[in-house]
């Protein structure tokens, strides 16, 4: 069994789906081009005239609440010309699967080998266990038991700013005649709550949380 220290490490740079090919590895100019191509925390100088669609990732944000959008059961913000609808959905299903330990939430926005294939990784026994092995990671970050109340996109990379070499090698494993025809990740800023204090996973540990995003056979699925 890994390290508690390896399992953060995981969560850290993944969803914790990929325990074993999760790689944080952006090289300078990746962080470059994020950086440059990000809008989430900045502002655009005044004597700049650009369109929308010129804009960068952060200037057109919108969010889906569980009041309003009833299949959402966690807050998500997002730049909508960035990220899309169903985007949000398994973001926020797959978290909000992690903060209740509910595998069913979490299994709504994975594909189910992999899914299975994430459990073996962490030899859990069944879903239940896997959710809640999940949920003691960020307990572990956090200090306490802990609820999520809102996840916030801090920026989106595509295939020409992240490498997602190590996703394609894991993805094909598991699924050999898989068609792969997307390839997304984000870097998401998520908000917690404990009985004595409240903050965000980036407060405690100076990193985003990376979901990865694959759309395979038509489907979309967080596989990361």
């Amino acid at each position: 069994m890994k390290t508690v220290l390896n399992r953060i490490s995981a969560v850290l740079c993944s969803l914790t789906l990929l325990t074993a090919f999760a790689s944080c590895g952006k090289s300078d100019s990746d962080e470059e081009k994020k950086t440059n191509n990000n809008l989430v925390g900045g502002d655009i100088d005044d004597d700049v005239n650009v369109g929308v669609d010129d804009m960068p990732y952060g200037s057109t944000m919108r969010s889906m609440r569980p009041a309003a959008d009833n299949d959402v059961p966690l807050m998500i913000e997002f730049d909508y010309r960035f990220v899309t609808e169903d985007m949000a959905y398994a973001v926020s299903n797959y978290m909000a699967g992690v903060a209740k330990k509910d595998p069913a939430l979490m299994q709504k926005a994975t594909n189910p080998e992999i899914f299975k294939a994430a459990m073996e990784s962490e030899e859990a026994a069944t879903p239940e266990e896997y959710a809640e092995a999940m949920y003691n990671d960020i307990k572990e970050v956090v200090g306490d038991d802990f609820t999520l109340s809102m996840i916030s996109v801090q920026s989106v990379s595509d295939s020409s700013s992240f490498n997602f070499a190590s996703y394609n090698m894991f993805v094909n494993s598991v699924l050999p005649d898989a068609q792969i025809t997307d390839r997304k990740l984000l870097e998401l800023n998520v908000y917690y709550k404990t009985d004595d204090s409240s903050g965000t996973l980036y407060d405690k540990t100076g990193a985003y949380v990376n979901a990865v995003l694959y759309t395979i056979d038509g489907k979309l699925y967080i596989i990361g």
